[in-house]
């Protein structure tokens, strides 16, 4: 490959990743080509990316893109998964998800908000809840009392309701 064609490629791979503040790295050496294009498919699906390169190249691209230290985790035929609305988490969700099902898929590393995660980091953050579950468990917090507090008034008011049909049914209170 002529130093052209590599610079291309290396400016192509650091435009790409300059928008993201996380990725993660993992062994592509092993994946058959089906199981490659499979799994591009499910990182497509969730609006991920995923680029197979040469790790000299790679490691270059990560440090003109600002991604520094990330270039430690390569070893072997690499590949980087990045973007997605959630970044990193998200990314290690579906990554860690297919590592079930493709033996040959081993977590190498990645990088979450400038800190380089090892494999076991990446492992790690697959189970943290994603940006969905969170905001999901700050509503439930908020209006999760005021819920329970309308459903006790409306218990006592049903109570209250059923306390006088009770005096109805007797002859009222003196009325």
């Amino acid at each position: 490959m002529s130093k052209a064609m590599k610079t291309a490629i290396v400016d192509q791979v650091t435009r790409e990743l300059s928008g993201h503040d996380s990725a993660v790295v993992f062994s592509a050496g092993r994946l058959t080509v089906l199981e490659s294009e499979e799994l591009r498919t499910k990182l497509r699906e969730a609006g991920m990316s995923c680029l197979f390169l040469r790790n000299r190249l790679a490691a270059i691209a990560f440090k003109n893109a600002g991604m520094d230290g990330l270039e430690t985790v390569l070893d072997g035929p690499a590949a980087v998964a990045y973007g997605g609305e959630e970044g990193a988490i998200a990314i290690a969700k579906v990554l860690m998800k297919e590592a079930k099902t493709l033996k040959n898929l081993e977590m190498l590393g990645g990088i979450l908000d400038g800190e380089i995660l090892d494999a076991a980091g990446v492992e790690k953050i697959s189970m943290l809840p994603g940006k969905k579950e969170l905001q999901s468990m700050v509503l439930q917090g908020m209006f999760g009392p005021v819920s329970d507090f309308a459903a006790s008034m409306d218990d006592l008011l049903t109570e209250v309701q059923g306390l006088i049909g009770a005096l109805e049914d007797k002859g009222g209170a003196g009325a």
